[in-house]
């Protein structure tokens, strides 16, 4: 396969979605539906780069389980270039949701993440040295992380969630663009004092630490892109909500793919997660690059 333009190393799991009838009620039994599905941040945004027919290398790792090999071909059929490190059991993430899809807590057993370390990272270095760009999720240890910066000449981070996103703090002199949410953002700042000047704050620390890029999602608020020239803010456009797995995931494919398509970068991301929360399941199924250009319009 010729040199790829994006490689993404990160997680893959499955995806297991509790959404609620009704209000939730916390420490009761509460009926709603459940779906299971293929999940991962580093999966969901190879899946929604490949479905945009960017060519794509994915590292990861798998259960030898039904549900491993299940992961494994979606991305193959799809045309994902696939280096796997396999393990007993595909890690799994857990989500319940509100009536309306919003993710109201989550709990995702990612242990097996422990397996996709420096070692084995090493024996694919070519691979990540030839990648034009490398995109990584914190779920890998501080190790592989290190691994990783040292080797990528050009590298797109997203936070994943607050426990994880502290992982980055030794490494953001080496991020050309960090996406996160506010949560995230707090977990790498110092302590949020209630006031409106924080969120501004936290976000000049990080570019004065060498964060070329930080995209902030806002939930409904909609989204901001801000690089030391200046800042980028975009409303969101009020659909119908499905299910929010998977969003964020898909607003940082379009990142990518704004940056190497030469496309307006907040909008294409805010368009792509736009279209993501439309589907059930954390990737739209009936995604297409016509799709993302004409919405995009």
């Amino acid at each position: 396969m010729s040199r790829p333009e994006v490689l993404v190393i990160g997680g893959s799991n499955l995806d297991i979605i509790g959404t609620s009838l009704q209000t939730l009620i916390p420490g009761d039994s509460n009926p709603g539906s459940i779906k299971r599905s293929a999940g991962g941040v580093g999966r969901n945004i190879t899946e929604n780069l490949a479905r945009l027919g960017l060519p794509v290398s994915f590292i990861t790792v798998l259960g030898e389980d039904r549900t491993g090999r299940r992961l494994l071909n979606t991305l193959e059929q799809l045309d994902v270039d696939m280096v796997v490190k396999t393990t007993d059991k595909t890690s799994i993430y857990m989500a319940i949701c509100a009536p309306d899809g919003q993710t109201e807590t989550a709990i995702s057993d990612m242990k097996i993440m422990d397996a996709l370390n420096s070692d084995f990272l090493r024996e694919h270095q070519t691979k990540i040295e030839g990648a034009e760009i490398v995109v990584v999720d914190p779920n890998l240890d501080e190790v592989a992380l290190d691994f990783v910066f040292k080797h990528a000449s050009r590298v797109f981070v997203d936070g994943v969630s607050t426990s994880k996103t502290v992982k980055l703090k030794p490494f953001l002199h080496r991020i050309d663009t960090l996406k996160l949410n506010r949560l995230e953002l707090e977990a790498l700042s110092e302590p949020d004092e209630g006031t409106r000047e924080f969120e501004a704050k936290a976000i000049q620390d990080l570019l004065s630490q060498g964060v070329k890029r930080v995209a902030l999602t806002l939930g409904d608020k909609g989204a901001k892109l801000i690089t030391p020239k200046g800042e980028l803010y975009r409303e969101p456009i009020h659909i119908p909500i499905i299910n929010t797995t998977g969003a964020g995931d898909a607003f940082m494919a379009g990142l990518i793919y704004a940056e190497k398509r030469s496309l307006p970068a907040l909008k294409t991301a805010m368009t792509l997660a736009e279209i993501t929360i439309e589907a059930k399941s954390a990737v739209n199924p009936d995604l297409t690059a016509d799709m993302l250009l004409e919405r995009i319009k």
